[in-house]
């Protein structure tokens, strides 16, 4: 995996790491925890998103090797993130080819929301959501545009998701009108932190591949 840094207003720096080639980039945003959660988690499904296309995975300001990193007191405004996510994306995509060409921007908890602003600040940059348990609520959905609404949308989540409820998948899917909703049904076993419930992309990373290559065929595959 190379890794590479851009530069951002104020001496902040976002840094990422990617691999792969291809029409379809993907973006992927972790969670917010600033202890673990950063560009190298995806680490186990980025050599399988490759086989499809790009993958980009983004440490946000505040985590991992950005700046400001993780102890830093603060990691930067939602608009330092989406602008760092943008310029990254700009750099990575192929905007030359419109027709065959799509960013994908996959996001787990807290990155949820932030690929939801995204592509709510830059709809042009943005054309699909894979959505993991995303920290959302209604409230804030009202304030998302149509068209985001439109967007082809994959939501995973667990059941027994100890942080972000399940039942929160109601109002979620209620809101993308063009979703497909896969539930990755009780993923902790005994023995299991309780937390890994909130992490299903990585206890089931076989079923989270297969949604994923589902909803590629169905949305970018000409």
């Amino acid at each position: 995996m190379e890794s590479k840094r851009i530069k951002l207003a104020s001496d902040k720096e976002m840094h990422y790491i990617k691999q792969g080639e291809g029409k379809l980039l993907f973006v992927l945003i972790h969670g917010g925890d600033r202890t673990f959660q950063n560009a190298s988690y995806w680490e186990p499904l980025i050599p399988k998103l490759a086989l499809h296309g790009k993958v980009v995975a983004v440490d946000l300001l505040g985590h991992g090797e950005s700046i400001p990193g993780p102890k830093s007191s603060g990691r930067g405004s939602m608009q330092d993130q989406l602008d760092g996510l943008k310029q990254i994306i700009t750099n990575e995509g192929n905007f030359q080819d419109k027709e065959n060409s799509h960013v994908i921007v996959i996001g787990r908890s807290f990155g949820g929301g932030v690929a939801i602003s995204l592509a709510d600040r830059y709809p042009e940059y943005v054309h699909g959501l894979v959505l993991i348990a995303p920290a959302v609520s209604s409230s804030y959905l009202n304030r998302i545009s149509e068209q985001v609404r439109r967007l082809p949308t994959l939501i995973f989540w667990a059941e027994d998701d100890p942080i972000i409820p399940y039942s929160n998948h109601a109002f979620i899917v209620k809101f993308f009108e063009n979703h497909t909703f896969v539930s990755a049904g009780t993923v902790l076993e005994e023995g299991m932190e309780k937390w890994r419930g909130h992490t299903p992309e990585m206890v089931r990373q076989k079923e989270f591949i297969e949604a994923v290559t589902k909803y590629i065929n169905q949305h970018f595959k000409g």
